[in-house]
């Protein structure tokens, strides 16, 4: 009866100084936000989504792009906005930075067992061996044709990983799993430049090279295998892609996008890749005063985000995602009026009853790929710019 009594006042007292220790963390948080630039609205917006994200993952851990509205919690009254069938391991992955970004990781937080089954659910879908040891959401079509963006699903996938083992506190399972995705980016990176679709397809893609890059960066920092000149190499295919004026385009230096050819016409022209270069370049290490960024900052400041009035032509998270954590890093005048900007875009517009409350509609450019889970997931790390990475 001692020995009982004993380990609940023990139990208690641990729970206590946890308690503690997780109000002080928020309080902490609470006093970055507001001096970087958030507020009370911007933390309601993320929990809110952070809610909904919950609330829709799959029995077996994961977000599902076409599907999510299986785990609605009315049948008769289900969210609206689907996505492609092959982005199920991209969404999950963008779902589980979301939660980690606010700092609920698979050990503390109040989503720690969502955040747990989405780990699991990724690491039971990585490949175990051949020449694609290591990948997440590799997706084949009819007749054994692998569907390209799979790259994208990895990548985003293995950013998650790594934050998550950079959390653990030496999680000797999860560090495998990370570094056997980390190895994969390495192998798929083309000798002395960036990426593509596929495996050293000697070809770059700014897009798929921005989202590579965060990868690295995010496995370097977990104290994972990633050698320097990996960086060198996304600089010199972003330098390649980028012309005198600052414009980075998605394959050439003209400071055009990729975009799918049924949304064709229906958005406006936005410096999308110019963004994706420059946070690219920041992350690699560049400093924020280097003549390209600068240029590139008066580049981003003309096209501000903005939820327009016919709430689709110039709608596009993705650039805002980029631009957001640019201009953070870039800090002054250029922060304040695009912070200002992207607030004003995305408090109003995120869907506050219902089943659908706490998410994004998915009407951006992108939005028809990744469903309700990528605008939701995607807005949610635009809004945890103010603490989710330190400025350089």
């Amino acid at each position: 009866m001692k020995y009982v009594a004993s380990t609940l006042v023990l139990i208690l007292m641990v729970s206590t100084s946890a308690a503690r220790a997780d109000e002080g963390d928020r309080e902490a948080r609470r006093r970055q936000v507001k001096r970087r630039g958030g507020s009370l609205a911007t933390e309601q917006a993320v929990m809110a989504g952070l809610r909904w994200l919950a609330r829709h993952q799959g029995p077996d851990g994961s977000w599902s792009s076409s599907e999510f509205d299986k785990n609605c919690a009315s049948k008769s009254s289900r969210c609206s906005g689907y996505g492609f069938t092959y982005w199920d391991a991209g969404v999950s992955g963008l779902a589980l930075l979301a939660f980690q970004g606010a700092g609920h990781t698979q050990d503390q937080g109040e989503f720690q067992s969502v955040v747990r089954k989405g780990l699991g659910w990724l690491r039971k879908n990585q490949q175990e061996e051949g020449k694609l040891e290591g990948a997440i959401g590799y997706v084949e079509e009819e007749k054994g044709t692998p569907k390209e963006e799979w790259v994208y699903n990895h990548a985003i996938a293995t950013m998650a990983l790594c934050e998550a083992y950079a959390s653990s506190g030496e999680d000797s399972s999860l560090r495998v799993s990370a570094q056997r995705a980390v190895d994969l980016c390495l192998r798929a990176q083309n000798p002395g430049w960036g990426w593509r679709y596929g495996i050293r397809t000697d070809d770059n893609d700014t897009s798929v090279t921005g989202w590579m890059v965060q990868a690295l960066r995010a496995g370097k920092e977990a104290g994972l295998d990633v050698p320097e000149d990996r960086f060198e190499g996304a600089l010199a295919s972003i330098a390649e892609a980028t012309n005198k004026k600052g414009h980075t385009g998605y394959r050439k230096p003209n400071g055009a996008s990729s975009f799918l050819p049924m949304q064709r016409g229906k958005y406006k022209q936005i410096p999308c890749m110019t963004a994706v270069g420059m946070l690219t370049r920041l992350v690699c290490g560049q400093k924020r005063t280097e003549k390209i960024l600068r240029k590139g900052r008066s580049i981003l400041r003309k096209s501000l985000p903005a939820w327009s009035s016919d709430k689709m032509s110039t709608v596009n998270m993705y650039y805002w995602y980029y631009g957001t954590y640019v201009m953070f890093r870039v800090r002054g005048n250029y922060w304040k009026e695009w912070n200002k900007a992207m607030q004003e875009a995305l408090l109003p517009s995120q869907q506050q009853e219902g089943g659908a409350a706490g998410s994004w509609d998915p009407i951006g450019e992108w939005g028809i790929a990744g469903g309700r889970v990528y605008s939701t997931a995607i807005g949610v790390l635009t809004l945890e710019v103010y603490y989710r990475h330190a400025r350089n």
